[in-house]
């Protein structure tokens, strides 16, 4: 399973060995539907590749629903949550250890477009 985060974006592709491509694949993004950007809603979309055993894809349907929507949640809570954070504290206070997030939280500090008050 593969995560990752290009803000706004994330994405989650789930690979079985020896495939080529993923079995799933799933884009989604977080937008803020407050005037003070607190609570968000998700918007996604989802590919899953078709089994080579006809019936399969609506068999498991159910199980895959419930996987996509618990990341959803989960995420949604983990974003809100960080929006929580930085509300009651002021500051981004994150210790941040990947770079590439590092770099991204600086580019979007020095170029993005502050809430509208």
């Amino acid at each position: 399973m593969m995560i990752r985060t290009g803000y706004p974006y994330r994405t989650l592709q789930l690979r079985t060995a020896g495939s080529t491509g993923p079995a799933l694949d799933l884009w989604n993004i977080y937008v803020p539907v407050d005037h003070q950007q607190c609570i968000n809603q998700t918007y996604g979309l989802m590919m899953v590749r078709k089994p080579e055993i006809p019936g399969m894809t609506h068999l498991l349907w159910p199980f895959i629903v419930m996987f996509t929507n618990g990341i959803f949640s989960q995420d949604q809570d983990i974003v809100e949550a960080g929006q929580r954070a930085f509300d009651d504290q002021g500051e981004d206070r994150n210790n941040e250890i990947f770079p590439i997030i590092s770099k991204r939280k600086d580019l979007l500090t020095r170029k993005g477009v502050p809430p509208q008050a």
